[in-house]
């Protein structure tokens, strides 16, 4: 009674349980788990040859081949298949091994292909970013031809594939062992499809390359970079979906500001003397207006500083309000001086001192400065 129980629980979860993968790709070639590299390659070639003429004429299952490929490329590879061996589970043939149809006793599901997406790079100046504009960018896709509907000719027939030499496989060394990799350009069938009478506007390639302009609208304040993705916009292709054209639009590097988030940052170079006595600083901004400012005298501006001009930095996006505007004050020293202002600044700031550093009783040896020949790299003095 115990047994007969136990029986009938086992067979109830197995009718429920996907079948193993120490099986599957065994069922899927059609033979033994001891089977030899030889035999296995045998049986690959004989399932790749059952499919290969309604292939060829356009009606044969491309999922079936591909499982039949995805089992030969894990059982052909000895490494592999003992991991495979041992109850790895081979996720992408897992994945495919259930739905509608079936290859070698397992069901295959009619996955949606889709073509690659097309993937653009939109460069914009950063005052697009800051108004808000259109843009647009013309990007050249394949359209499956109108005069052959994608069959690209009528007469169909095959031919044999050159880069296997009709072997289907190529052969590579890993690992000091011989290993047979599955035709890329025929997909392990051996043969390639051709039209004896090639459609004359397509010429045979199904479909046609058009150019098509994709407009994106950059609104105020926008993040960079900002994806813009058009549905079934990419390459088509017979038998399969449409992928999709994803277009990435970044702003440029500006002359001027630079931007992080919402602020802005920028450089301003005043001389020595506004540094000192103070003065107006005008600066044009993104929208072309003119922004002016005073520098307090009495207070001297240092090079580096950094200062805020709240509310003037970009909008932010879909929200009201502006970031802050970060300004840098860089002090341009004059090159040389008139004897005269020497004087009026030794007046105005006081007489030069010597170095901290000499003590009294110190030997000085008095020297000459001259230019450095060429360019040459100093390294960075911390000391005061």
């Amino acid at each position: 009674m115990v047994e007969g129980t136990f029986a009938r629980s086992t067979a109830t979860q197995l009718e429920q349980a996907p079948p193993t993968s120490a099986r599957r790709c065994y069922d899927i070639l059609k033979v033994s788990p001891t089977a030899s590299s030889e035999e296995i390659l045998k049986a690959w070639r004989k399932q790749v040859a059952s499919l290969l003429i309604p292939l060829a004429i356009g009606i044969g299952d491309l999922d079936a081949l591909e499982v039949i490929n995805m089992a030969y490329e894990v059982l052909s590879d000895p490494q592999r298949r003992l991991r495979y061996d041992e109850g790895e589970e081979p996720r992408d043939l897992y994945d495919y091994t259930y739905g509608d149809g079936a290859v070698g006793g397992h069901s295959i599901p009619r996955r949606h292909r889709r073509t690659r997406d097309i993937v653009r790079d939109l460069s914009l100046p950063l005052e697009d970013f800051y108004l808000g504009r259109p843009s647009a960018i013309s990007i050249t896709r394949d359209v499956i031809c109108t005069e052959c509907h994608g069959a690209g000719g009528e007469d169909s027939t095959i031919q044999p594939c050159s880069a296997c030499k009709t072997e289907g496989t190529t052969v590579t060394v890993r690992d000091r062992q011989r290993v047979h990799l599955i035709c890329r350009v025929c997909s392990g069938a051996g043969l390639l499809p051709i039209m004896r009478k090639q459609c004359p506007k397509c010429k045979g390639n199904k479909v046609i390359p058009t150019s098509v302009v994709l407009r994106v609208r950059v609104e105020k304040g926008m993040k960079n970079p900002k994806r813009f993705t058009f549905c079934g916009e990419g390459n088509q292709s017979p038998g399969v979906n449409t992928g999709d054209v994803v277009v990435i639009v970044e702003h440029d590097p500006h002359p001027i500001f630079e931007r992080l988030d919402d602020d802005l940052y920028m450089t301003v170079e005043i001389d020595l003397l506004t540094s000192l006595v103070g003065g107006t600083i005008a600066i044009r901004h993104l929208d072309n207006r003119v922004l002016s400012f005073a520098l307090a005298g009495g207070e001297v501006t240092k090079s580096g500083v950094l200062k805020i001009i709240r509310n003037k930095g970009m909008p932010k996006h879909r929200n009201t309000g502006f970031g802050d505007l970060f300004v840098r004050f860089l002090v341009k020293f004059p090159v040389d001086i008139d004897d005269r202002s020497v004087q009026l600044l030794k007046d105005a700031l006081g007489s030069t001192k010597l170095s901290s550093t000499i003590e009294e009783g110190d030997q000085i040896e008095e020297v000459a400065l001259t230019e450095p020949d060429g360019v040459q790299e100093v390294p960075e003095c911390n000391h005061q």
